[in-house]
């Protein structure tokens, strides 16, 4: 969330702290454009959580506010599968 004005707006520093903290090993970045407002809020206030997976050529090939342990991985076996060009 880049905006400061709303509860967790991030800057780079703070999340380069919150990864060093949390100790992920994904890359992680903000949206200072906040493209992800284009996406439809299925009713609720906030677009958070989402979860996106990009594939190999950085097209989205997954979407869902809706955590969905076994849809994130036929997607991601899918495309692990998927010869590289």
């Amino acid at each position: 969330n880049p905006d400061p004005k709303l509860l967790g707006g991030e800057t780079p520093a703070t999340l380069r702290m919150s990864a060093r903290q949390t100790q992920v090993t994904f890359p992680i970045g903000l949206d200072p454009s906040q493209s992800y407002r284009s996406f439809p809020n299925e009713g609720s206030i906030s677009p958070f959580p989402l979860d996106v997976i990009v594939d190999r050529d950085g097209n989205i090939a997954y979407i869902s506010r809706t955590y969905n342990a076994k849809a994130i991985a036929n997607v991601i076996d899918t495309l692990l599968a998927k010869p590289r060009h």
